[in-house]
């Protein structure tokens, strides 16, 4: 630690707009390590010696050439504890030379300036923050495996442009990353970096329109990664199917390794949601207001952290072990389908069973793998449901269960709200 004492001098507020500056005889004293690392917090601790009450405090990164300081990162406030001042750091700027520290009493500034050998390493992520975003779930997609007649040759059909597939790290659309993206986007790049689809399941989409085929047991809103579209009770080959050469799920990474846990409220019960959970997550969820300058970036990728801190590093297995082929190194768990109802269709044999409904959170997790390295890097983020398109048209009044088909297809491209923050890769 490099342990540095500053004398103050003069403040760069005006008194009473005459121009004359006001000075705050203080000394300000404060440790700071030789190295910091870049985008990541320190804490850091200043004691200020001055006969003045001290009414606020404030970091930055600044540069030093010759005798003057500029200011090249984003001011940081400090908490007061009477003349004690902390604050978390985030060295925002690899260019800077010094922590400059603010002290203010009233109209009356000081400021300190303390040294910085280095600030080492690189961002380990961004993030990308969504408060409301609208998902739509596709209706079926005509393809020559489903509808050869408009389509007679094989490899060809349609695309779609409503809003149903995720990047948890963005695809690149053009000139624009973009996280929310149609089957017209994500197809022709083989679904690389999608992570789930918002889907409305009812029938088998690989069946010719002179062969429909009714999902009976499973139906309604879920989300899904791309290896469970073409599972029997979603029925989303049509999203599946490649054409012109090109699939979504020939790239879907995350499709092996993306999961989805769900952090449930208590309308359920007490033995269907964990109120520590949905406490934790509902606050962190909260505190992250905005993410638009570097340092807010900064900041909601350490805070999004927590997730793997408190729910999934809380449990790894030991560094010194070895995992077995195949066992899951986290207790973060999760799954690649989650269904808004289970047993909805009018042949499923056990009763209707709510999985999901809004106010509920959707914990994310990605694991990319690192050249180099044996265990992979995750990645974390959070989704609030916050709107659902009414169902209530397309169920059954006495059974419950969703069986009127045209209800059912009215619910295609109804907008569903969200609210999403997360983690993901730099580009």
């Amino acid at each position: 630690m490099i342990a540095a004492v500053a004398m103050a001098f003069v403040s760069c507020d005006k008194d009473g707009g005459n121009g004359k500056k006001t000075e705050l005889k203080a000394e300000v004293k404060m440790e700071v390590p030789a190295e910091l690392q870049y985008g990541q917090p320190v804490a850091l601790t200043a004691t200020v010696v001055t006969d003045n009450a001290l009414t606020g405090v404030t970091f930055v990164g600044v540069r030093k050439s010759g005798e003057t300081y500029e200011v090249i990162g984003e001011d940081q406030a400090g908490t007061l504890e009477g003349n004690v001042a902390k604050v978390n750091f985030f060295a925002d700027t690899k260019e800077m030379t010094d922590i400059a520290v603010i002290v203010a009493a009233g109209k009356k500034e000081a400021k300190a300036y303390f040294p910085v050998e280095k600030v080492a390493g690189e961002l380990p992520g961004t993030v990308w923050f969504s408060d409301p975003e609208v998902f739509k779930a596709a209706p079926k997609v005509a393809t020559h495996d489903n509808d050869a007649v408009t389509y007679p040759a094989p490899n060809t059909g349609a695309g779609c442009d409503m809003p149903s597939f995720f990047s948890m790290h963005g695809m690149k659309i053009g000139n624009e990353w973009k996280h929310v993206v149609s089957l017209s986007e994500a197809r022709p790049q083989d679904g690389k970096d999608v992570s789930f689809a918002f889907v409305n399941v009812l029938e088998n989409t690989a069946k010719q329109p002179d062969n429909l085929a009714y999902i009976g047991s499973q139906r309604g809103f879920a989300f899904c990664t791309a290896s469970k579209l073409t599972a029997g009770t979603v029925g989303r080959q049509c999203d599946a199917y490649e054409v012109d050469g090109h699939g979504i799920k020939k790239m879907a990474e995350q499709d092996a390794n993306f999961k989805m846990r769900l952090v449930r409220g208590s309308w359920k019960g007490a033995d269907h949601w964990n109120e520590q959970d949905y406490k934790f997550i509902d606050g962190l969820y909260l505190r992250l207001k905005s993410a638009k300058t570097d340092l807010e970036k900064m900041k909601a990728y350490y805070e999004l952290g927590e997730i793997q801190r408190v729910m999934d590093n809380a449990t790894l297995v030991s560094a010194d072990s070895v995992p077995a082929e195949g066992e899951e190194l986290t207790a973060f768990g999760g799954t690649g389908l989650l269904r808004q109802f289970v047993d909805f269709g009018p042949s499923a044999k056990s009763a209707v069973d709510e999985t999901w409904r809004a106010g509920d959170y959707i914990l994310f997790r990605s694991a990319r793998t690192v050249e180099g390295q044996e265990t992979p890097k995750y990645y974390y983020g959070i989704m609030q449901i916050q709107l659902i398109p009414d169902i209530s048209k397309a169920l059954n009044a006495e059974t419950g269960k969703m069986d009127n088909i045209e209800e059912i297809n009215n619910l295609f491209g109804k907008p569903l709200y969200v609210g999403i923050k997360t983690q993901c890769e730099l580009k």
